[in-house]
């Protein structure tokens, strides 16, 4: 997928869902430079605040506008991040 998405100069990832039990800061790293400007919407499920705070970080820098919902937590930690284009 992401060698059709260098080939189309139009490509655009409507929503992005990342859920990877720890990892999911590292998934973000991961992605080229040229790809986070096609992401218009993303959910990352992250499972401690330090993580969300990393992850919030990562999306800001890189021009999105975040919420972050902890009701999923009750106890267990679990954080969404929820990052979109302005």
């Amino acid at each position: 997928m992401l060698r059709e998405l260098r080939e189309d100069e139009n490509a655009v990832i409507d929503y992005l869902k990342i859920d990877v039990e720890g990892d999911e800061l590292a998934v973000l790293q991961g992605l080229r430079d040229e790809h986070v400007p096609i992401v218009r919407q993303a959910v990352i499920e992250v499972h401690s605040k330090r993580l969300a705070d990393d992850v919030r970080t990562y999306m800001e820098r890189h021009g999105f506008e975040i919420a972050v919902d902890a009701g999923l937590s009750s106890g267990t930690g679990v954080r969404r991040v929820y990052a979109f284009r302005p």
